[in-house]
């Protein structure tokens, strides 16, 4: 037979165990419990992530979305077959609240507006873009552009600004 203080202390276990986290904490679970998601494209070409990690991060509420500020490392895609994407930057973006997780990663507008104008880009005509590795600073970026012309590979390096409220290739940094 178990101890009034022993049946005391297992029921205080339990009541801490079914304690209801703060929106921000359990943001900051969803988030490192996040390794891939699909950003949709305005032109059709989802953004697939195949990593996604999230580091030094900050979450405010903002009624019943939470608005987060943080470091996001992620690899992936443009499309089925589109260019590899490799992603590094300071990124403010929304999570919503959803059934399956709890909390789900709306978007991450600096990454998918600086993919949106890099497809955009002028370029060679007769190049395939391979990949991108794009850092995201807070009003700039750079994307190294790896692609394929006439049979052999180029790289350069586009620098751009943000534009309002998207992103656009500027000439130099």
């Amino acid at each position: 037979m178990r101890s009034c203080a022993d049946r005391g202390a297992l029921a205080l276990a339990a009541l801490l165990a079914c304690s209801a986290a703060s929106p921000e904490t359990e943001v900051r679970e969803a988030l490192a419990r996040t390794g891939a998601a699909e950003l949709p494209a305005a032109d059709g070409a989802p953004l697939a992530l195949s990593r996604l990690r999230f580091g030094d991060v900050v979450v405010s509420m903002d009624g019943p979305r939470a608005l987060v500020l943080a470091v996001v490392e992620a690899d992936g895609a443009v499309g089925a077959d589109g260019p590899a994407v490799a992603y590094v930057g300071r990124e403010a973006f929304a999570m919503e609240r959803c059934r399956v997780r709890r909390w789900c990663l709306a978007d991450l507008p600096a990454l998918r507006g600086v993919v949106a104008a890099l497809r955009e880009a002028p370029r060679d005509p007769g190049a395939r873009v391979v990949a991108w590795q794009v850092r995201v600073e807070r009003d700039a970026a750079t994307a190294g552009e790896d692609y394929e012309l006439g049979g052999r590979a180029v790289r350069t390096v586009r620098h751009l600004r943000r534009d309002g409220g998207g992103w656009r290739v500027v000439a130099s940094p």
